[in-house]
């Protein structure tokens, strides 16, 4: 049997969405961290230019991308190490994050979710990255 795991939101914009034969949720398989998110990065000293972006900022996007960054950051991996990450604001406005990290082999598998304010979203990422990483074999973060 042979599969391909393609982006759904890639199909949607071909017109072939019909086509998916699954679709898979994040509590299924946990995507890598910012997966969708658009950043823009100005100087610091660029006051003008960040007053001007202000408008465009999304509060739910930017509580998103800071308890996954974080989260990565946390876990200081290489881009060889399957690390996923997973944040979302539930109807209680709180900000539900889900972090996984595993071994290439498939041999470990470790996941864990942390729920607090979205103005913690930081410190979300930063908790639940270092007690991921606590419980890990060190092996799996070791540079290749």
């Amino acid at each position: 049997m042979a599969a391909t795991l393609l982006a759904y939101a890639g199909l949607r914009r071909l017109g072939l969405a019909s086509r998916a034969s699954a679709v898979l949720s994040p509590e299924l398989m946990v995507p890598s961290a910012c997966q969708g998110i658009v950043g823009i990065t100005i100087r610091t000293a660029d006051k003008e230019l960040h007053a001007m972006l202000s408008g465009i900022e999304d509060a739910e996007a930017k509580a998103v991308a800071t308890a996954e960054r974080a989260l990565l950051a946390a876990l200081d991996g290489s881009c060889r190490t399957p690390i996923g990450g997973h944040a979302r604001l539930l109807e209680d406005g709180f900000l539900l994050l889900t972090g996984l990290v595993a071994r290439t082999d498939g041999s470990f598998l470790l996941k864990r979710t942390i729920t607090g304010p979205k103005e913690d979203a930081f410190r979300l990422g930063a908790e639940l990255g270092a007690a991921l990483k606590a419980d890990s074999p060190a092996d799996i973060f070791a540079s290749a």
